[in-house]
């Protein structure tokens, strides 16, 4: 993992640095979409109409929210988060739950879904500047 240079010459903070890269990547962590929460319930249809319009976006009108490409999510009612929430992709979310403790974050535990035993989608306890976090299982 690591050249036998940095272990001659004990560059252990290298080898850190290494190390911890290495192990962010083995998250995948991506950005999903970003989900929007409205100021109004009667403002949230216009305004995913007007997203798909400025940005030449599809529009996908769902029963909670209307999705305008894949990016943004325009929530029906107010969800998740002061302001919405932040879909992050991960390649494990298992592996993200323990990354996320060590920050002193933790899943919420009505939100996990699984599949075939392996966690799939959860949100995160802590928000960050107003939005929520939800982890997806890529």
């Amino acid at each position: 993992m690591v050249s036998p240079d940095l272990l001659n010459d004990a560059d252990y903070s290298r080898i850190e640095t290494l190390c911890r890269d290495a192990r962010m990547l083995s998250f995948g962590f991506s950005l999903k979409h970003l989900g929007i929460n409205p100021e109004t319930q009667n403002s949230s249809n216009e305004s995913a109409k007007l997203f798909s319009a400025i940005l030449g976006m599809p529009l996908k009108e769902g029963n909670n929210s209307c999705f305008v490409g894949t990016s943004f999510e325009i929530m029906n009612s107010k969800g998740r988060g002061n302001h919405g929430h932040i879909s992050i992709e991960t390649l494990s979310v298992e592996r993200a739950v323990e990354w996320f403790a060590n920050f002193g974050i933790k899943p919420v535990e009505e939100t996990i879904k699984t599949k075939d035993g392996h966690i799939t989608f959860a949100y995160l306890d802590t928000e960050i500047l107003g939005f929520a976090i939800h982890l997806n299982r890529r």
